[in-house]
């Protein structure tokens, strides 16, 4: 299955650093046990495992969006295509287009769509989130999960977005914030990779949709059922003498030191953010 490369820009300093900070965590840095997923879980109903907690956070993602049999989704920071996957043999859509800046990730992406024999209800693209290499108007959602905080600036993908949705059509994220009166400090910030444009609190957030034009605009938090329990695995797995041998040991230093440094996740938001674009 081949891989579209998107030439509408060259991919700046920033997105590099995000490539190579996703490409290390892909070679020894997963703490899942079946799956490939890089998202925080959803843990209200007590899962067991991370690979549970991921599929409960997707699975939210697609209920939130309505997604169902006639969509064409388009999956923006697809990883290594977990959720799409899923949301395939879930809920059904036509046609799924997944878009990531590491063709690493996308070529493993490939591989498994093929072995499924999906390759016609797949497209894979190389490109920025901030320059999608769509034509206006050709998607029913948009999704994005634990990516936009990576994006050179999330307004910017909101944007591009709303171009590339049809009237009526829905755009959900699974998202990372500040949290209303706390502070993200540098250090934080360089280590999760994410722009300083991109820190403000879930008020902001929803005022910003509205201001670009998107209706039925809802950020709600569920920070409770992902940070505090997600931190509480991570503390358990990174100590598991097992686990940690199968980790990069650059890896698991950087895990371990963030542990140390910041422990629950105490100053960070969770949120589902959804909106649609007007019918008319």
């Amino acid at each position: 299955m081949s891989i579209l490369q998107n030439a509408y820009r060259k991919l700046s300093l920033h997105d590099y650093r995000v490539r190579a900070h996703y490409g290390l965590l892909a070679r020894g840095g997963s703490l899942s046990e079946e799956s490939m997923f890089m998202n925080m879980g959803y843990w209200k109903d007590q899962p067991k495992t991370l690979d549970e907690a991921a599929r409960a956070l997707v699975r939210l993602v697609a209920e939130t969006a309505r997604l169902g049999k006639g969509d064409r989704l388009l999956d923006v920071g697809c990883g290594f295509g977990d959720q799409d996957l899923f949301w395939m043999e879930e809920f059904g859509p036509t046609r799924i287009d997944a878009v990531n800046i590491s063709t690493y990730q996308l070529k493993v992406v490939a591989d498994r769509v093929k072995a499924q024999g999906l390759e016609d209800r797949f497209g894979l693209w190389a490109a920025s989130a901030t320059e999608l290499p769509f034509e206006p108007a050709t998607f029913d959602k948009v999704t994005c999960v634990e990516a936009s905080h990576h994006f050179s600036s999330r307004e910017a993908f909101l944007r591009e977005a709303l171009r590339v949705m049809k009237p009526g059509g829905q755009i959900v994220l699974a998202d990372i914030l500040p949290r209303p009166g706390y502070k993200v400090g540098a250090f934080e910030r360089r280590n999760m990779h994410v722009a300083d444009v991109n820190m403000y609190t879930a008020d902001v957030y929803a005022t910003k949709l509205q201001q670009m034009g998107y209706t039925h605009v809802e950020v709600r938090s569920i920070r409770e059922d992902v940070c505090p329990p997600y931190s509480a695995f991570l503390l358990r797995r990174v100590g598991d003498g097992a686990v940690a041998q199968r980790m990069n040991p650059l890896v698991r230093w950087v895990a371990q030191a963030y542990l140390r440094r910041f422990g629950t996740f105490e100053n960070l938001d969770f949120v589902i953010a959804s909106a649609e674009r007007p019918a008319q």
